[in-house]
């Protein structure tokens, strides 16, 4: 169970958020509430909760303040902001400091409340799962891996072969037992930090994004070289099911614009296996970002493969349990209606918690995260026929709130509906 606090200065707010979420048959408990930070605080450190619910505006203590106390003590959870419509940079701050999301009071509802919860709780379970993986750096014959990075990413602007000494039996040896994937991305921001910019710098800020997309892969590593330039790599468990690379780039950069107000562009390569092939990868993503000098996509935010997609295919895609598959199929055919958890554990003859452990664990996304990406994707393909309004293609996947469809799409392909043009 994942217990939920509300904060806000408004009793009829707590009210009507406590409401709103399906407490029965659900994963969640309520835990309490509170008027402002301050006893929020107190809360908190009575009840130690998994999950935070917490309006920005507030007597004493505002949100910003509260989540800014909550990081300092290392709080372990989960934070949701709520906020209306002129909350935007007061809501983008608190998204810096690690809330996971926001949501709008005025448009607050039982499913959109349900589907970030159940992404919260997915990522604790990620978290929790993940505590008991060695780290990559815990690996002896690994240590400097962030400096062999790096190297290897000097090496291919320099345009000569990797040497003995980054890549060595030894070392391949060590990777191939572990199975570990690599995942790399060469990184430009098109928004220059400025002296007055408080955001991060580029290898702290694509670490940040990184922990929050891969919490539980084994290495997470961002080398900068040049200005607003750098290289991040992430190595994942060979067989843990993941996302393509063409979407983990397109997430980066959803994040980077949501949380940061900078756009990526980005050219990503397929998956790796030890340092040998890592180099390869790198070299090529070189080499395309060297050959798009000068074209219209360096100068915008725009994800580009290494290479022709058919030249080299990632891991293979994991074979999927049966109960996982007959849940993928029930959201494929049901994605237009209204679905619980409830109804999908049902249909597959597991318990809740079970199906959303095991979901996780072999899709690497939680069950109403793919909901929404399945709606997206359909909405997306209505939008570029021309024939429907963003309100009609909302309505056409299953969402009847405008707004919390302009997010979710937002989020899934970094781009307003409105701007999908027929091709």
């Amino acid at each position: 169970m994942f217990k939920v606090i509300i904060v806000d200065d408004e009793l009829i707010v707590r009210h009507a958020v406590k409401t709103l979420i399906q407490w029965e048959n659900s994963r969640f408990e309520y835990g309490g509430s509170a008027p402002n930070g301050v006893g929020a605080l107190e809360l908190v450190e009575r009840t130690n909760p998994d999950i935070v619910i917490t309006d920005i505006k507030m007597p004493e203590m505002d949100g910003l303040s509260f989540i800014r106390q909550l990081m300092k003590a290392r709080f372990q959870g989960e934070v949701l902001v709520l906020s209306n419509y002129n909350d935007f940079e007061l809501v983008r701050e608190a998204l810096k400091m690690g809330a996971h999301d926001y949501l709008l009071k005025l448009t607050m509802n039982t499913e959109s409340f349900m589907q970030v919860l159940e992404e919260m709780a997915a990522k604790l379970d990620e978290r929790r799962v993940s505590e008991t993986v060695l780290p990559i750096s815990a690996t002896p014959e690994l240590d400097g891996f962030q400096v062999r990075v790096g190297r290897l990413l000097e090496m291919a602007d320099q345009g000569i072969d990797t040497d003995d000494g980054l890549i060595n039996e030894q070392l391949e040896d060590s990777l191939t037992k572990q199975g570990i994937w690599f995942y790399s991305f060469i990184i430009r921001a098109l928004a220059e930090q400025t002296s007055s910019d408080r955001r991060p710098g580029l290898p702290d800020m694509l670490e940040r994004l990184a922990d929050s997309i891969w919490p539980d892969s084994r290495v997470r590593v961002a080398v900068q070289r040049g200005p607003e330039r750098a290289l991040l790599v992430i190595g994942c468990q060979a067989g843990q099911a993941v996302a393509p690379p063409e979407e983990m780039a397109r997430r980066l950069n959803s994040l980077a614009g949501m949380y940061y107000n900078v756009p990526l562009f980005i050219v990503y390569a397929q998956a790796a296996i030890g340092m040998a092939e890592l180099a390869g990868e790198i070299k090529a993503s070189r080499d395309t970002e060297a050959r798009l000098i000068g074209a219209p996509e360096r100068t915008r935010a725009a994800c580009m493969p290494n290479r022709d997609k058919a030249e080299k295919a990632g891991p293979p895609n994991a074979v999927y349990r049966e109960e996982v598959q007959k849940a993928l199929a029930y959201l494929e055919e049901h994605y237009t209606e209204r679905i619980s958890i409830a109804d999908i554990a049902a249909k597959v003859g597991l318990s809740e918690p079970y199906l959303c452990q095991i979901f996780k664990a072999e899709t690497n996304v939680s069950i109403m995260t793919r909901l929404n990406e399945i709606r997206m994707d359909k909405a997306y393909e209505l939008l570029a026929t021309g024939q429907y309004l963003v309100k009609q293609a909302a309505l056409e996947v299953g969402i009847s709130d405008p707004f919390y469809f302009n997010r979710l799409f937002k989020k899934r392909f970094g781009i307003s509906p409105k701007n999908v043009i027929k091709s």
